[in-house]
């Protein structure tokens, strides 16, 4: 399995820390805007959008500190990333396990209905699970193999 977190630039320099910081200032005003529009057009009371609308106000402010003071900011980034790293483990593996399920295992159960067991090593009284190949061997395609 591949680890998030060795990704994750745990000693970063100032300028990606800034770097970080351009980034949820843009993110975080486009979300911003996107959720003021939406509760403008769509949704006249609920205090469940302010509390979004708050919440994208921090990063926005997080994104400021972090590019105007990046000494200072160098916690957030952490946090920030190590965050998005549980996240992405939890997702990914959650997406491979229905990906399993949802996929293989109905394709394999369809295969053993019909009866078939592409593998073939279900016999125990045989001292080898060696198939034979049938067949002419032709030499000169070693030559041409392309």
């Amino acid at each position: 399995m591949i680890n998030p977190f060795e990704e994750i630039n745990w000693s970063p320099n100032k300028f990606e820390i800034k770097d970080f910081g351009k980034s949820l200032i843009i993110g975080g005003a486009i979300l911003l805007t996107c959720m003021s529009l939406y509760r403008t057009f769509f949704i006249t009371a609920g205090h469940g959008i302010k509390i979004v609308q708050l919440a994208f106000a921090l990063i926005l402010i997080f994104g400021l500190m972090a590019y105007l003071l990046p000494v200072v900011s160098k916690p957030v980034y952490l946090i920030w990333f190590f965050i998005g790293a549980c996240i992405g483990t939890v997702i990914s593996n959650l997406l491979f396990l229905a990906f399993y399920y949802l996929f293989f295992s109905p394709i394999a159960f369809v295969v053993r209905l019909n009866g078939r067991y592409p593998l073939k090593i279900k016999s125990k009284n045989c001292d080898s699970n060696w198939v034979d190949k049938v067949g002419k061997h032709d030499v000169k395609r070693y030559f041409r193999q392309y």
